[in-house]
């Protein structure tokens, strides 16, 4: 009996070990994963975090890279979906804000600055998360020079007698510099020339 005994508490502590062995592996993963996913590495970290998924918090984890992922390659409709399914978890409301930006951003013409300058607002609003610190500079500038171009351009349309596209050059600025009042000249000469 005492050789059953010992056989059962051997094959006891063996099906004991399994677990705690498994345990110890899926903590392994996460902590890769979380480190991939720190480091940016979306797709890699959700194809660790699926391995584990019944793991803490491995699925939504998974999740999150996937949208996350899924906005990086410019697949900002269906990656802001995904994060909005998330609610509240990790950082999904800074995300979508972020990533909403860079949607307009991504998506607009060269010289659309009026678009540039909705991006531009929406990462105002979150301005330390991620590279929005960054993006706001740059954009800052782009706007800038595209205004500064059109403003440009328009003077040059009203030097060459062109009142009417002039006017609608300076309108499109709207308050920039003194695009308000040359809009208005340029439409007294257009009324005096026709």
């Amino acid at each position: 009996m005492t050789q059953m005994k010992k056989m059962i508490a051997l094959l006891i502590a063996i099906l004991l070990l399994f677990p705690l062995a498994a345990f110890a592996g899926a903590k392994d993963t996460y902590e890769q994963a979380q480190e991939l996913l720190a480091q940016s590495n979306y797709s890699e970290a959700a194809n660790l975090f699926d391995s584990i998924s019944s793991y803490e918090d491995s699925f939504k984890l998974s999740m999150y890279c996937k949208a996350c992922a899924l906005c990086e390659a410019g697949l900002y409709d269906l990656g802001i979906q995904s994060l909005q399914t998330l609610g509240d978890f990790k950082d999904c409301p800074y995300r979508i804000t972020y990533y909403t930006a860079r949607s307009i951003e991504d998506s607009a013409d060269t010289n659309d600055w009026k678009s540039l300058e909705k991006a531009l607002d929406i990462y105002m609003t979150i301005p330390v998360f991620l590279d929005s610190i960054n993006r706001i500079s740059a954009l800052t500038t782009r706007i800038d020079t595209i205004k500064n171009t059109t403003y440009d351009s328009a003077i040059l349309l009203a030097d060459e007698g062109k009142y009417a596209e002039a006017m609608a050059a300076f309108t499109s600025l709207g308050g920039y510099k003194d695009s308000t009042s040359r809009a208005k000249s340029a439409l007294r000469k257009a009324k005096i020339k026709s």
